[in-house]
This record gives C-alpha cells, structure tokens and sequence, in this order.
C-alpha cells in the first residue's frame, strides 16, 4: 500500500512482517479509516434502523444502499484474510487503530448479545462476521505466537475471549494451540492432520499449525496445483493447508480478477444445488435463507469469481464434502472428510427461486475430460484412511 501521512497510531496487536500488500478498501485512504467509516455510516445505521419498532421494506432504496454497502465491507475483510491467513500485519494492526475498529464492528454483526441490532443481517451474514472475527484474533494470535523449542508441544499466545460460550467477549485471556507430537499416527507428520492444530475455548477449534506454516501450499492457483484427483483430506482446514482450497470456511475460493479458484460441494445447500456427478448446478453465496423474490444477495467475493470464471473459461477445483446430516448424502461425495474430484468448467449462469421464492444465482460447472472417472473415485477414502479419521476426534 501506498505511504500515506499523517496517520494515527493506537494500541494493538504487534504487526507482522509481510511482503503482501494489503487490499486497497473501497473508501477511504487506509483500512483502520474505513473499518472506522463502516462502524457508524454503515453499521451503525443498520443497527439504529434495527431497533425501530418498524421493519422497512427491504426495497427501501436507503436500506438497499447499506445493504450493498454492508457486502462491499464483508467482501474487502475476506479478502484482507485471504491475502493474510495467518498473521496481521501493520496496516491492519495498530495504523488507525484498524484491529480495535474492525473487531468492534464485527462484533455488531454476530454478538448474539447484540440481536436487537441484526434485523437487516441474515445468518449468513453473521456466520460469515463470526468466521472474520475468529480470523481476526486467531491471525492476531498467530502473530504473538513465540518460537517453540523442539520438545515444545503448547504454545500460548494472547487474544481475547471468544463471541461464543461462557467467556465474556472483552476480557484479556490467553488462547493456547496446542500441538501434536510429530509422531503421532492421525496428527503428526505422517499423519492424515499434518499441518493442523487445535485451539478455542475448548482446546478443540483447529487451525493452522505454526510450526508448520512454512509447508503450506498456497490455494490462489487455477488448475490442479499438484494435487492427484482423488486426494482426500479429512478436514477443510487440513485442505487448505495442502492448497487444495484457499478458505478454512467458505464454499468459494477465489478473486474478482482471476475467477474461481476452487469451490466445495457439501449438502448445506441441497435444496437448490444439484449434484449429477460430471454436472453441477452450484448456487451462489447466501442463496439458501434469501426471501427478495426480485433481487438477488449481493455478490460476494466468491459469487463475482465464478461469473469471472464463466468469461474466461479457466477450470476451477471441486472437493466434495461428506454431510453430516444422512438426509442431504449425495451419491458422489465421500462417506467422510473431502476429497478432490477433479477440474470443472463454469459454462452457464441463471437464477432460480429458493423455498422462500426468493431469487438467487446457480452457476453450471460441467467436468473436463480425461481425468479418472468418479465412479472409481467413490472407493476414496479406503477403509484405512476411514479408520483414521474415526480417530480424528480422540485428538491427542
């Protein structure tokens, strides 16, 4: 990012060295300014609007603006976290107080003591402020994280209490990951969670293992990006770390100029995706719960990708994921984990109606030729790797 002067200096996490450069906001001139316009032009009104004893119509022209507003703010913040998964640095730190401005404001979106202020955020919308402010402490966290020593299996490293459970969310506190030996079957390095950790409240979130970062494969690739169709994972955070996908979170990977680097196929949406195996109807972010019978969601960051990928014809990634709910089990995805299926191409997008006929949009992705058929690729994973992953949640 460009220097730009005079600019405050606050209190915050200690910034991280990084040679990426921090994604240009849409207004304003750094991010701590716009995270600070944001809280009271954008989420400010919204929540204000919120505790009105009268809902306005959601083709309220005003509204409309501050809703698009809203997915602008929620857009620019993924792609802060897609371009620095794993620690924060300065711009986004202590320059303008950008950290405090950020968390506060997410907060408004997914504190769920703060309900009377959400009645224009969907639970999309929070889930996906939830995941941001995860990233927000946990890439804070990351950044504090000392060295560890060789016989070191805990690291400790300061944050705050999170949104969620029996902490209160402005408390100081201390977060540890905790990390497996590197001989463990299931969790060390020959094992089907290399890479990965596990921290939260409860000792059982997993993330990123520091200790390993300098092996993880970056995602932001179009076509196979060295993995073999077939290649299965038994978590999306563990899919990340390997480069099969750049998010540990959302269904979409990918960035407005290049397209969709790579999307999962789960059974969240069900009701409106269509899995025939070769083909795919693949809907677009916040599909599911939207009721505007006349407007689609505003376009997320991985909404815009896929139309990108439509024009300009690269493939992109597909992983099938196993669902939890027996009710929503596709024929074609494994019976656990995720498990990469193969390149696609986006050759069509329309709009449908959801169960709430409200309008949203469905890409087509039509598998390319000449890779291994999917009929064999139903035996992945094997039985060993099915044992192990029974052994994932005995965590170490």
């Amino acid at each position: 990012m460009a220097a730009v002067a005079p600019v405050e200096e606050g209190t915050g996490p200690p910034p991280a060295p990084s040679t990426q450069t921090v994604p240009s906001p849409p207004r304003e001139r750094t991010p701590g300014k716009y995270f600070a316009w944001v809280n009271k032009n954008v989420l400010g009104l919204l929540a204000i609007w919120s505790k009105r004893p009268q809902a306005l119509d959601e083709s309220t022209p005003r509204l409309v603006e501050k809703k698009q507003e809203f997915a602008d703010y929620l857009n620019y913040v993924e792609a802060c976290k897609q371009a620095f998964p794993n620690a924060l640095p300065r711009e986004l730190c202590s320059v303008d107080t950008a950290h405090q401005r950020l968390t506060s404001g997410l907060k408004i979106v997914c504190d769920p003591e703060k309900s009377i202020q959400q009645r224009y955020f969907s639970d999309e919308d929070k889930r996906r402020a939830q995941d941001l402010y995860d990233w927000a402490q946990r890439a804070d966290a990351l950044a504090l994280t000392p060295p560890a020593s060789d016989n070191e299996t805990t690291a400790v490293v300061n944050t705050r209490r999170p949104l969620t459970g029996a902490y209160n969310a402005d408390s100081d506190g201390k977060y540890p990951i905790r990390k497996p030996a590197p001989a463990h079957p299931v969790w060390g390095r020959r094992g089907i969670m290399h890479g990965v950790a596990l921290t939260g409240m409860k000792g059982k979130t997993q993330c990123l293992n520091p200790d390993y970062l300098d092996e993880k494969r970056e995602a932001a690739v179009i076509g196979h990006n060295g993995l073999i169709v077939g290649d299965w994972f038994a978590s999306q955070i563990r899919a990340l770390f390997v480069g099969a996908h750049g998010s540990s979170e959302a269904g979409i990977h990918g960035r407005k100029d290049q397209g969709a680097y790579s999307v999962i196929v789960s059974g969240t949406y069900d009701e409106i995706d269509v899995d025939n195996g070769d083909v795919l109807y693949y809907s677009g972010s916040r599909s599911l719960e939207h009721k505007n019978p006349t407007q689609c969601p505003p376009r997320s960051n991985g909404t815009t990708a896929l139309h990108v990928s439509q024009m300009n014809g690269r493939p992109v990634r597909v992983l099938r994921k196993a669902s939890s709910d027996k009710k929503k089990f596709s024929v074609w995805a494994p019976l656990c984990g995720m498990r990469y299926d193969g390149l696609y191409r986006v050759t069509w997008s329309g709009t449908k109606k959801n169960t709430h006929n409200g309008l949203f949009e469905q890409f087509k992705l039509v598998r390319l030729p000449n890779q291994t058929p999917l009929e064999d690729l139903r035996e992945i994973p094997s039985i060993a790797q099915r044992n192990d992953y029974a052994r994932v949640s005995e965590y170490f």
